[in-house]
């Protein structure tokens, strides 16, 4: 009788529990479907997948299932709150990286990259090209940038026994199959020297304008330009509140970057335009960034597809750069010797490069590139076009 008793009191234990987590469920369900749809999340500054397209063509070619599960992950409710959860619960599981990210020491995060995401026919295709572009613009003083992640640099900051993708092999693999092998710049080496200063953010996956000037001075010398000193700069602090996109996929506590400008003390005027707009500044900086989330913008208003600049030096030099956003800190330093300089980001410039140069008068070319982000970079028949 006893074991009954017990027995029904088990299965009304089981029946709640079920019920509880159906109702739950069915919440949490209808909640999800009666919520409207978020195009931005300005938490991990980037476009959130949408519904997708259904046909289909693109339910076969599993296109369209893996854009919906895409869509589902993105748009769940409550999202933020259950990535803060899923992080506290594998920092407790002491979990080396969490959500392809790294918790490393003196409060770095750092990036997660697996070699299979990276050495794939895209790099290869990008490089074919990227090494046609050089041959084609030989004359155009042309030199590729290409910048390591923070892990490939910092590697000492990473956890004990963490694993972790070179990134400078991407750099090696460019460089064997130039015919000019002094068009690349040696930019790891640079940024090797000074890794003991603040180079990279800490919770975001650019370099500072501090890497950046290191960068720029190596390339200036390349191109017999003599690159500014910083004594000759005046360098402010424009936000020390600054958390980046490694931080958004984390959500913990940890201490902000400090951004920094370098405002050159013999100062040069110059105006920047927008996507062809007629719209002008005379800055290279937008403030209004600086109360967003997004505050890494404040270089360059973000990520344009074309952005150009007219100084007052007067010396026929036109350069281009055809960039990732890791440009976007370098043009400042840029601007300080070069008459015109556009800023072509591939992502979202869908004219013709060729007509451009010929149509601006370039005198010189300069393609920088994050070494990841470059090798994934879907865009790269935009250099031959």
């Amino acid at each position: 009788m006893e074991d009954q008793q017990k027995n029904k009191s088990n299965k009304k234990y089981h029946i709640i529990i079920v019920l509880t987590f159906l109702i739950l469920l069915s919440i949490l369900t209808i909640a999800d479907i009666i919520t409207q749809d978020k195009f931005k999340s300005e938490n991990e500054n980037r476009i959130l997948q949408q519904n997708p397209e259904f046909t289909i063509n693109r339910l076969f070619n599993g296109q369209y299932t893996k854009e919906y599960e895409n869509y589902i992950s993105d748009q769940f409710i409550l999202r933020d709150n259950w990535i803060s959860l899923k992080v506290k619960t594998d920092q407790i599981m002491l979990k080396k990286d969490i959500n392809g990210v790294y918790i490393g020491k003196d409060n770095y995060l750092l990036e997660k990259h697996n070699k299979n995401d990276i050495e794939t026919e895209q790099l290869q295709l990008n490089i074919n090209r990227l090494t046609q572009m050089c041959d084609k613009y030989k004359d155009k003083n042309i030199r590729i940038m290409t910048v390591p992640s923070a892990a490939a640099i910092l590697s000492e900051k990473l956890p004990d026994f963490a694993p972790f993708y070179d990134d400078n092999k991407i750099t090696e693999m460019i460089k064997s199959q130039l015919n000019d092998k002094n068009i690349i710049l040696d930019t790891a080496s640079i940024l090797q020297e000074h890794k003991d200063e603040y180079i990279y953010y800490k919770t975001d996956h650019h370099w500072t304008s501090l890497g950046a000037y290191y960068a720029y001075a190596q390339w200036a010398q390349s191109i017999g330009i003599t690159p500014l000193n910083q004594s000759e700069f005046d360098i402010k602090i424009l936000s020390d509140e600054f958390y980046g996109t490694i931080h958004s996929k984390l959500n913990i506590n940890t201490h902000a970057d400090t951004i920094k400008a370098y405002y050159p003390k013999n100062e040069i005027d110059y105006m920047i335009k927008y996507n062809l707009e007629n719209k002008q500044f005379d800055t290279v900086y937008n403030m209004d960034a600086l109360k967003t989330k997004d505050k890494y913008s404040v270089f360059l208003n973000g990520n344009n597809a074309i952005a150009q600049i007219s100084t007052n030096i007067n010396n026929n030099r036109n350069l281009l750069i055809i960039r990732d956003s890791f440009a976007n800190c370098f043009v400042p330093f840029a601007l300080n010797h070069f008459e015109n300089i556009s800023v072509i980001d591939l992502r979202y410039y869908n004219a013709g490069i060729e007509q451009y140069i010929n149509d601006n008068n370039i005198t010189d070319i300069l393609i920088l590139y994050n070494t990841i982000k470059f090798a994934q970079d879907k865009n790269s028949s935009g250099l031959m076009k």
